[in-house]
């Protein structure tokens, strides 16, 4: 491979030999210390730092044709919004009969938001049938009601979580859902003497719920949908940009154009180095999807993700299939590794179905003050976390392997407060968390 420039994600070992053993350390690295690419080696690439050779794992440099622009996308909607949302009418697909459903999904998908995803996809560096693929199977591109109003879905458990159990009474009159599964289960009514009523699957009373509830408290009743095309909950704000969710559920009704771009800033986040954004890069839909859904359902949406853009190659063969970005074959993630990714990206994005479904439901989880077993206590102890820390990110510094158990330190820094000793061990069987002990302090 020909010599490429690149820079470290974290804190990490320069080794003298491709394995991880003390003796083959040669110093410790900072995080964004530049690195001269080499060559590679299975998991490893061969580099060089400050004219000393040596080795780093992959999956801790990030590649000069890998790294995308920091900070949110929408904090650059005045460049965005002069952008038209369609393509060019030459550079349409034309919609027939002959055509699969999944065909005509991705076709209505690119003639009517195509020029936009082909801008925001220059920006992660990634094919714009890739985003169209990507946007069809985890939005399916359609973001507003046929009454105008933006498309939601409102979760109970959340808004339990949220506001319900500040006064349990109230909420019980009018709220239920499932208590060992929480998404399920859900009605609500809008006295106690009248008859409960099942509401999703219709937007109407979808709307009727959330309406309600936010008679009761706006903040939370918001905090607890999810919102237009690519559905993104409420309490997710900060992680797609937002000051407020007030600010995010009004942008999200505003039109396409802010879901869309939305759905991007979800997908890659404020950093540079977005592992999800990688994985695009690379076609690499199963990690993609274990990151974005949760490992249980990495091969399901991979593998749609993948139909979807074979199909949409199929009918708009002038989008080619992409280039590699990157020269080097991807490492391809163990179980347990992408265990760890999966939990802090879907920290940072404070998407708790995706956290949940790295647990197997009777996992037990450990601090110093408690142990708890069950996934439903375990989403209790992420709520509170995340209502203490709401705009964090949280970073990996370091993760040892000992299967089926790996200790992992880690850092958070939110304007609420900032984790530097974060160590958690995990004991990872049949590819879901079984046991989690967790320390840190916030200062």
């Amino acid at each position: 491979m020909p010599n490429q420039s690149g820079k470290t994600t974290s804190s990490v070992n320069l080794r003298s030999a491709p394995e991880v053993r003390p003796d083959t350390i040669i110093r410790g690295l900072a995080a964004n210390t530049p690195v001269e690419v080499t060559g590679e080696q299975g998991e490893w690439y061969t580099v060089i730092v400050d004219g000393q050779n040596g080795f780093i794992k992959k999956e801790f440099i990030l590649l000069a044709s890998q790294g995308v622009a920091n900070g949110f996308l929408v904090h650059r909607m005045s460049e965005f919004a002069v952008v038209p949302l369609q393509p060019p009418a030459d550079d349409r697909v034309t919609v027939d009969s002959s055509m699969s459903g999944t065909e005509k999904l991705a076709a209505n998908i690119w003639n009517k938001f195509g020029g936009l995803l082909n801008v925001l996809s220059a920006e992660l560096k990634i094919d714009p049938a890739v985003a169209v693929a990507v946007f069809a199977v985890e939005s399916g591109g359609r973001g507003f009601g046929d009454d105008g109003r933006t498309l939601i879905r409102f979760e109970n458990h959340i808004f339990f979580n949220k506001w319900g159990k500040t006064d349990p009474d109230r909420f019980n009159q009018h709220f239920k859902f499932d208590q060992a599964q929480t998404w399920q289960g859900h009605q609500w009514r809008p006295a106690p003497d009248q008859n409960w009523r099942d509401f999703h699957g219709r937007q109407t009373a979808e709307w009727e719920a959330f309406t309600f509830a936010a008679t009761l408290n706006d903040t939370a009743a918001k905090s607890s949908i999810s919102m237009g095309s690519p559905q993104i909950m409420g309490f997710n704000f900060a992680g797609v940009g937002y000051e407020s969710v007030q600010q995010m559920f009004d942008a999200f009704a505003s039109g396409d154009r802010a879901q869309i771009i939305g759905f991007f800033d979800f997908v890659q986040g404020p950093s540079t180095n977005s592992r999800r954004v990688l994985a695009l890069q690379a076609n690499d839909f199963n990690t993609f999807a274990s990151m974005y859904n949760g490992p249980g359902q990495a091969a399901t949406y991979g593998g749609l993700i993948q139909n979807t853009l074979n199909a949409f190659h199929k009918i708009k063969p002038s989008i080619a299939p992409p280039t590699p970005v990157t020269p080097p074959t991807p490492p391809t993630p163990s179980p347990s590794a992408d265990i760890v990714t999966g939990l802090f990206d879907s920290l940072t994005r404070r998407d708790l179905e995706a956290l949940m479904s790295l647990y197997h439901a009777d996992a037990a989880h450990v601090t110093s003050n408690r142990t708890v077993q069950g996934t439903n206590l375990v989403r209790d102890f992420y709520l509170d976390l995340l209502s203490r820390l709401d705009d964090a990110r949280f970073s990996v510094s370091s993760v040892q392997d000992a299967a089926p158990t790996k200790i992992i330190t880690w850092t958070a820094q939110s304007s609420n407060g900032s984790i530097n000793d974060g160590q958690d061990t995990l004991s990872v069987v049949g590819g879901k968390i079984q046991y989690h002990f967790t320390k840190f302090t916030v200062s």
